[in-house]
C-alpha cells in the first residue's frame, strides 16, 4: 500500500464525545481533532474489537447494550496517537503507542468522509475520498 504519513510523534488521547443530534464521533488527541462522518473501526492486537455502527444498538435489550464512548475512553486513556496515514484509497489509518489503530473508511460517494486538525492543518477527505483538501 501507498501510505501517506501525516503525523508522526505523540499526542496524548484527551476525550472521545458522541453527538446525539449529528450522530458523530469527534476524538480529541493533544492538538489533534478526528471527525469520521461515518464509521470506524477500532483494532486491538490486529483483531476488530468494535464497529462505530454498533454504538447504542439495543438488539432486544431495553437500554442499549453497546455504548462505545466508555469503551473507548478506557482503552485509550493512557495512549499516545503515534502515526496518522492516509491510505491508497484514502481511508485514515491511526496508530498508537501500544498495539491499537482506528481505521476511518469512505462509505460516501456523496459526503465528506472524515476530517482531522492536525495542529493548525485540517485535511478533509472530499466526497468518494478522491481527493483531500488541506487547509493551512
Amino acid at each position: 500500500m501507498n501510505e501517506n504519513i501525516i503525523f508522526q510523534g505523540e499526542s496524548k488521547f484527551e476525550k472521545i464525545i458522541f453527538d446525539k443530534n449529528s450522530m458523530l464521533f469527534y476524538f480529541y488527541f493533544e492538538k489533534i481533532h478526528l471527525i469520521p462522518t461515518d464509521f470506524w473501526r477500532f483494532y486491538k492486537e490486529n483483531k476488530i474489537e468494535h464497529i462505530s455502527r454498533d454504538h447504542t444498538l439495543k438488539y432486544h435489550f431495553q437500554k442499549p447494550k453497546i455504548d462505545l464512548v466508555p469503551y473507548m475512553i478506557e482503552e485509550l486513556k493512557n495512549e499516545y496517537l503515534t502515526r496518522i496515514e492516509i491510505s491508497k484509497n484514502n481511508d485514515l489509518n491511526l496508530f498508537f503507542s501500544s498495539n491499537k489503530r482506528i481505521e476511518v473508511y469512505i462509505v460516501s460517494m456523496a459526503f465528506e468522509n472524515w476530517e482531522i486538525m492536525i495542529k493548525s492543518k485540517k485535511y478533509i477527505c472530499l466526497q468518494g475520498g478522491y481527493d483531500i483538501a488541506t487547509i493551512g
